[in-house]
């Protein structure tokens, strides 16, 4: 999929690249054109007239004069089309920026009742924000919450979720239930100001909130950060105290690095769980009046969910101490809260108090864990022990501490030094044939003028057509098929790559390589391969005989300079391209987390950090500019050096040469700068662009891969059929036992499993596990958090380091096949279940091999077809992100119906 999107990539860009060609050979036409138009017409009117003939001084006085003009006809032409792109991208961005309503941006920071009564006179009541008037202040100074007749949708365009709310909540712990798609994380949002209400007034004088989404966002920091924030206040004593309420204290025992254990990309080094109670911590470390929890117990064990509902929520609680409000979602009704709502397909259909909504529907109530139907009544003076005393967190680290993160390793930094270039010689031949045209006038005035102006016909067109041929044979032919083919094995090996490197590699680390290094391949490498001209140094030394004797001096002079320039704006090039990974990987995470933002209050901080990546990653091109600057002012003394030798040489030896001669050289010299700068400039970016194949190449080269070369593709038409799985002391380790390229001291073959392995100073995520699963028995895998549950599954997927043991499955050992072939034969349902772009047919049937009345019938099944069926049916795009986590996990589950493997793994696929 991800290959035909690159070449419909390709194949529209062809055209923007003809129109380069176009461009780049019409303002190279007249340094071509312009001296042949010149000398045509003046040969021919020189043979009608009989007057006067083509002599040294007219020639290259006529030379020197269009080549000046010519120059900067050039750089005008090249210019113009790149202004106006830049004015098309200028335009982009303000058609984004106008999207967003202006005053209702501005009313964001507003707090007056002027303000609120401002939105009102300004937009209309369809178009209300909540955020924008959530500070309206209220008599009553209990009252949360209170909506009139109000219809909430996701965007202006779109039907209303949730319809007619009318309530009033006053502070304390509030429950919003409901079933899958009734509304509560629409409503949640609302609150957030992710939804706008298009009728009715809202009113909420509510403040900064600590917010913990459905699906916790984590970055790809230390858990100490994520739970801090941004704002770079670190209370040990609270934060240790955030850290018992929220259960994380034996989890950060089981870490080596304690809470400076880096949570990986989106929390990959974290359980699901793990990242609940992060978030949970991150709520109450923000210190704020209210918590908003969108389904805060699905991931939890039932021991960790039990220390949250005592310690947070009991009545010996950290909220009820405190005084804290408390906005819960769940699909039943916690017995510690006071308020209860239900929702049902977007409308209240209750509320109250919690014994007055389970009076008139106990059957809410149902579906608890065993725990929750308790802990009413047995919630008591043991909660209120632990939460009157701070304790002391074994795992949290001295605050001078920082996180290893990984340095450049030595070979790779030497290998960065060199490059690999080819080049492209266009050579002067047309400024040597007017010399000899013009000596021959010298003797003979308009002798053979046809012959002369015949052969400068062959050579202009001649030059002209092979700069449009080598224009088109880079830019259109070579670029067609080695950017996609170099594409292609970028992909293959990102696909290829173990688990464990995406939860190690930062994810802006890896779009780079899609986006950097790929456009310097599509675009930068073709145009400097053609920029990139030979010296006209040999040209001088025709010319001028004498002057070959001082060449080795100059040619030594400009080996240092282009030594050292090149060495150095290859690093800095490098250095540029690498620059933009942080950012890329901060704005991923900030549009991953916009709501948490929000909800925090971080905006400002989260700006002023884009702001500095920003800055850092334009700082190596500034660099970069420099030096091209510097390098043409030395260039510039080295020609006013030669161009001194020359007419010193010139004047000695006046003897010595022709007019001809001198005007050859002096006309070279007069260009000679430009075409240095030029040669360097273009050598150099040569080499950087074919430093991104490289870079492309070395990716392939270090990127570990689960690939396993000695295995044979099986015949695995029919297993496995019947689905007996057996784990035979099994131990597994979170590092990749496969062709990964380490230093020869830290690699052993290991003779069982026939791959190789290295050693690792982590304890094993799985040790002498056995384990016996017979075809068609259901199992339950239960522990804590951390206690090795997703470990298990991963073993079997074979995503982690088996490195002892066997798993099998039907007989046959796991080992003995491609990672990639087992997946494949295994139906997974996950927690957060992954959608392409496209539409809901081909999300559910992507190799098309199902009709659609075999997928209507799996929608059916799980509840989902009425929904789909009114929103265009199968061939409608899927916009996921309109939907609850409970209708996209409704939606995975009708995906893994329609598969016929015999073995179904559920990671927590109903938590929502």
């Amino acid at each position: 999929m991800v290959s035909n999107l690159r070449e419909v990539e390709l194949n529209t860009s062809e055209i923007f690249r003809k129109l380069l060609i176009c461009t780049v050979t019409l303002s190279n036409l007249p340094s071509d054109f312009a001296p042949y138009a010149t000398f045509l017409v003046y040969g021919i009117i020189s043979l009608k007239t009989q007057s006067s003939s083509l002599l040294a001084e007219k020639a290259f006085t006529s030379l020197s004069l269009v080549s000046i003009l010519t120059s900067h006809l050039l750089t005008f032409i090249q210019s113009l089309p790149q202004f106006m792109q830049c004015l098309g991208c200028l335009s982009r961005i303000e058609n984004y920026l106008s999207t967003a309503d202006p005053e209702i941006a501005k009313l964001e920071n507003r707090t007056s009742e002027d303000s609120v009564r401002h939105i009102h006179q300004l937009v209309p009541p369809k178009a209300h924000h909540l955020s924008a008037v959530h500070r309206k202040s209220q008599p009553e100074d209990d009252v949360l919450l209170s909506l009139e007749g109000v219809d909430i949708a996701w965007s202006l365009g779109s039907d209303p979720i949730l319809q007619d709310l009318n309530m009033t909540i006053n502070k304390g712990i509030i429950a919003i239930v409901g079933r899958s798609s009734s509304g509560k994380s629409a409503l949640v949002c609302s609150i957030m100001g992710d939804a706008v209400v298009v009728k009715g007034i809202p009113h909420m004088p509510l403040g900064l909130v600590g917010y913990c989404a459905q699906s916790p966002w984590i970055i790809n920091d230390t858990i100490r950060h994520n739970i801090v924030g941004v704002n770079g206040q670190f209370d040990k004593n609270w934060y240790t105290f955030c850290l018992s309420l929220a259960a994380l204290t034996s989890d950060l025992k089981a870490f080596p690095t304690g809470d400076l254990h880096l949570a990986g990309n989106n929390g990959t080094a974290l359980s699901g769980g793990q990242k609940k109670r992060v978030a949970l911590a991150r709520a109450l470390y923000s210190r704020s009046p209210l918590l908003i929890l969108d389904d805060v117990w699905s991931g939890l064990d039932s021991e960790n969910a039990r220390l949250i509902e005592e310690n947070i929520f009991g009545d010996n609680g950290y909220c009820r101490k405190a005084g804290l409000s408390v906005i819960i979602t769940a699909h039943s009704v916690p017995p510690f809260v006071d308020h209860v709502v239900i929702l049902q397909e977007g409308s209240v259909i209750d509320s109250g108090s919690f014994e007055d909504v389970i009076a008139r529907a106990p059957e809410t109530a149902h579906g608890l864990p065993s725990h929750m139907a308790e802990i009413r009544e047995d919630i008591g003076g043991d909660a209120g022990a632990a939460i009157s005393d701070i304790p002391v967190v074994a795992g949290i680290r001295p605050e001078h501490e920082a996180p290893a993160h990984p340095t450049l390793d030595p070979e790779q930094y030497a290998s960065r030094s060199n490059g690999s270039w080819s080049t492209a010689l266009f050579a002067n031949i047309v400024t040597i044939w007017i010399q000899r045209w013009s000596e021959a006038n010298a003797k003979t005035p308009n002798s053979k003028p046809g012959l002369y102006l015949g052969v400068y016909t062959v050579f202009v067109f001649l030059n002209i057509g092979f700069y449009v041929a080598s224009c088109h044979l880079l830019i259109i032919g070579i670029i067609n098929n080695t950017a996609y083919a170099l594409h292609s094995d970028l992909l293959k090996t990102t696909l290829n790559a173990p688990w464990i490197f995406f939860s190690s590699t930062d994810s802006g680390t890896i779009v780079n390589r899609f986006n950097q290094d790929m456009d310097l391949i599509d675009m930068k490498l073709p145009m400097f391969a053609i920029g990139f001209a030979g010296f006209k140094a040999i040209l001088l030394c025709v010319v001028g005989k004498y002057f070959a004797i001082t060449m080795p001096f100059l040619l030594l002079v400009i080996w240092f300079i282009q030594r050292y320039y090149l060495r150095t704006s290859r690093q800095v090039r490098l250095l540029d391209i690498e620059a933009k990974s942080p950012l890329y990987t901060h704005f991923c995470e900030t549009i991953a987390g916009i709501s948490t933002i929000k909800a925090y209050g971080w905006q400002s901080q989260f700006q002023q950090t884009c702001d500095e990546h920003v800055n850092t990653s334009q700082r190596p091109y500034y660099t970069l500019l420099s030096i091209q600057k510097w390098l043409a002012f030395v260039l510039d003394l080295v020609v006013a050096v030669m161009a001194v030798v020359l007419v010193s040489i010139a004047t000695f030896f006046n003897n010595k040469f022709s007019p001809a001669e001198i005007g050859v050289g002096l006309n070279l010299v007069l260009t000679f700068n430009d075409a240095l700068a030029q040669a360097i400039s273009s050598w150099t970016q040569l080499e950087t662009s074919m430093g991104a194949v490289k870079r492309v190449q070395q990716f392939q080269d270090t990127t570990p891969s689960e690939k396993r070369p000695w295995v044979l593709t099986p015949s695995l038409h029919d297993w496995p059929n019947r689905g007996d799985i057996v784990f035979d002391h099994v131990t597994a380790f979170y590092r990749f036992g496969g062709l990964f390229p380490l230093p020869t001291s830290k690699i052993s073959v290991d003779s069982t499993n026939s791959y190789i392995t290295y050693s690792s100073n982590k304890p094993p995520a799985l040790e002498n596990v056995n384990l016996t699963i017979k075809s068609k028995e259901k199992l339950a895998i239960c522990g804590s958090s951390g206690s090795g549950k997703t470990s298990l599954v991963l073993a079997l997927l074979h995503m982690i380091d088996v490195r002892s043991g066997s798993v099998t499955i039907d007989g046959r050992d796991l080992s003995s096949l491609q990672p990639s072939d087992v997946r494949s034969r295994i139906n997974v349902i996950p927690q957060d279940p992954f959608f392409f772009p496209g539409t809901v047919g081909f999300n559910l049937n992507p190799t098309k091999v199902l009709r659609d009345n075999v997928i209507e019938s799996a929608l059916r099944k799980v509840g989902l077809w009425e929904k789909i069926s009114l929103n265009g049916g199968l061939d409608a795009d899927l916009q996921t992100a309109n939907w609850s986590a409970g209708e996209r996990q409704l939606l995975a589950l009708a995906r893994s119906l329609t598969s016929a493997s015999p073995i179904v793994i559920l990671d927590e696929a109903t938590s929502s």
